[in-house]
């Protein structure tokens, strides 16, 4: 039990260390933050969207609005649950998106079927005629 608390505490010093090491102005740090977390963040992305091409490009996304964020992460909170937050976040506003989406196509599919009397109801609310005299 010890040594995986141990092996923890060294992981977030490797951690810190390539934050702080990005911070300075090393690139390579952030490629090797992205290659100890993209399968941790891909997985928690696509349990939330349940689609791998969606989720990959979530993950992307993650990691790039992490890069352009980091050099102001004042490390209150631990890269990973940061990092994760941002992830969570993406894909949050991704379902709010898609959710209305498919309102806006189902609504759309609903005028596709209706009958013929229903169109003519549903056009005497859109439309207005005003007589000529």
């Amino acid at each position: 039990m010890s040594n995986k608390i141990e092996n923890q505490k060294m992981n977030e010093e490797i951690v810190r260390e390539l934050v702080r090491r990005f911070k300075h102005g090393e690139e390579k740090a952030y490629n090797e933050l992205v290659n100890l977390y993209k399968q941790r963040i891909f997985n928690l992305v696509l349990k939330m969207v349940r689609n791998r091409e969606d989720a990959m490009d979530l993950a992307q996304e993650a990691f790039v609005k992490a890069y352009h964020s980091l050099k102001d992460f004042r490390e209150e909170a631990s890269f990973s649950t940061w990092l994760y937050r941002i992830a969570v976040n993406l894909c949050l506003n991704f379902t709010q998106r898609d959710k209305f989406r498919s309102f806006i196509l189902l609504e759309t599919f609903k005028v596709l079927i209706l009958t013929p009397l229903d169109f003519v109801m549903s056009l005497s609310i859109y439309l207005y005629v005003t007589p000529y005299f």
